[in-house]
Parts: structure tokens; sequence; C-alpha cells
């Protein structure tokens, strides 16, 4: 399934092909949900005549569920807006880069890199 970013992310499933900023192809390798948002971790196929972090070998996609959806139903969608556009600006090696954001059917999205890493590890492994 070529959905590009504009298509039915609810019918997704591991396998499905995307194409990601309107010209790199990446595969579904795995579907995350929580109670705000689904997350794709994909895999480019395409190959990169260039490297820079969009176009990354493997990205998380954050594609945040409709606010009426959440427990919360008087959430404005401009909140998660604004929070992002300030997210995009930070810069430290303590937070995880968002690299671009994008809407999906009237749902704001979030691209970022994708680190393999689990944090409930990382926090037992380095102690409090």
């Amino acid at each position: 399934m070529d959905i590009g970013l504009k298509g039915n992310f609810e019918n997704l499933k591991v396998g499905d092909k995307i194409r990601v900023d309107n010209f790199f192809m990446y595969t579904i390798v795995s579907i995350k949900e929580g109670g705000m948002a689904f997350v794709l971790i994909v895999e480019r196929i395409t190959d990169a005549p260039f490297f820079d972090q969009l176009h990354r070998k493997m990205l998380a996609i954050k594609i945040f569920k409709h606010p009426t959806m959440f427990r919360l139903k008087k959430i404005d969608p401009k909140l998660f807006e604004h929070e992002l556009r300030i997210w995009i600006q930070i810069d430290t090696p303590n937070v995880v880069p968002l690299l671009k954001i994008v809407h999906l059917q009237d749902t704001i999205s979030a691209i970022m890199p994708f680190y393999e890493s689990d944090l409930r590890q990382i926090i037992k492994n380095a102690g409090k």
C-alpha cells in the first residue's frame, strides 16, 4: 500500500509501504499504539543519493489521535501543534529531535529519528 502521508493510517499494517516527504519509500516494520498516538517504525527502502536526518534509514512517525478520542475531550488540537513547533526548535542530546511536523487527515503527526532502546532498561542500567 503506497499511502504517502495522506492515506488512511488506521488501516496500516506491518509490511505496508509508505512514502515519506514525497520521495523516499519506507516499509512499516512495527506499529505501536498508546493512549494519545500511533507510532509507526519505518525503514527506508529507497536508496538515498544524500543523507540527512529526515531521510535516515529508520524513522518513527508519531500520529496523534484525534482529540475526541482522548479521555479529556476538550483538548484543543492547536495545543499539540504549538508544542510540536517548540519541540522542533530544541537542540540538545537529552531530547529526541523532531525532524518534521506533518498533517494526516486532520491529524497532527511528528517525524523523528528511531532509536532502538528501551527507557526502562536505560534507567535500570544507569541507575537513578
